[in-house]
C-alpha cells in the first residue's frame, strides 16, 4: 500500500486576475516589440548571408563577382551599424549630462568658491594639496637628514686619507 505524496514541482499559490492581466499583457509586449522586430532582422541578415554565399559560390546564377562585392558590402555595412550606435552612446550620455547639470544650475544656483566643481576637480585640488604638503615637507626635512649622514661620511674619508698618508710614511721605499 503507498500513499502519493504532494507534488512538490508545482505551486500553490494562485495569481490574481489583475496578475495574470500584466502578465499576458507583458507576453504581448515582447512578443510585438522584441520578438517580431528581432527574428525580422535574423531572417533579413540570413537572407543576406544566404544570397552572399550563392554569389560566391555559384557566379553563374547572380552574373558577376560585383553582386557578390555588393552584397559583402551591405552585410558589412548592417553589421558595422549597431557598433556605431553603441560607440555614439558614450559621446551622447556625456552631452546629456552636461545639459542635465546645466538646468540643475539654472534651477538652483549655488555661491562660492566650490559653486559648480566637479567631485574630479574637488579630487584633483586634494591631491594637489597633499603633494604640495610632501614637498614642503621633504625640503624642510631632507637638509636636516641629510646634514648628519654629509658629515659622517666627510669624516670617514678624512680618516681614510690620514691613514693612507700614515701608511705611506711608514712604507718602505725602494
Amino acid at each position: 500500500m503507498t500513499t502519493s505524496a504532494p507534488s512538490t514541482r508545482g505551486s500553490t499559490y494562485e495569481p490574481t486576475g489583475e496578475q495574470l492581466a500584466r502578465d499576458r499583457a507583458l507576453k504581448r509586449f515582447k512578443r510585438l516589440y522584441l520578438y517580431v522586430p528581432l527574428g525580422i532582422a535574423a531572417l533579413i541578415a540570413l537572407g543576406l548571408v544566404i544570397a552572399l554565399l550563392v554569389g560566391v559560390l555559384l557566379p553563374g546564377i547572380t552574373g558577376t563577382a560585383a553582386f557578390a562585392s555588393a552584397l559583402a558590402d551591405i552585410v558589412l555595412i548592417m553589421t558595422l551599424l549597431p557598433m556605431l550606435l553603441l560607440c555614439a552612446i558614450v559621446p551622447g550620455a556625456y552631452i546629456a549630462l552636461v545639459y542635465n547639470q546645466r538646468q540643475k544650475r539654472q534651477q538652483a544656483p549655488q555661491a562660492g568658491p566650490m559653486a559648480y566643481r566637479s567631485r574630479v576637480q574637488t579630487l584633483f585640488w586634494r591631491l594637489d594639496k597633499l603633494i604640495d604638503t610632501a614637498v614642503a615637507k621633504t625640503t624642510t626635512t631632507a637638509p636636516q637628514i641629510a646634514q648628519p649622514i654629509i658629515k659622517l661620511n666627510s669624516g670617514l674619508a678624512f680618516l681614510s686619507a690620514f691613514f693612507n698618508q700614515l701608511s705611506q710614511l711608514f712604507r718602505r721605499r725602494k
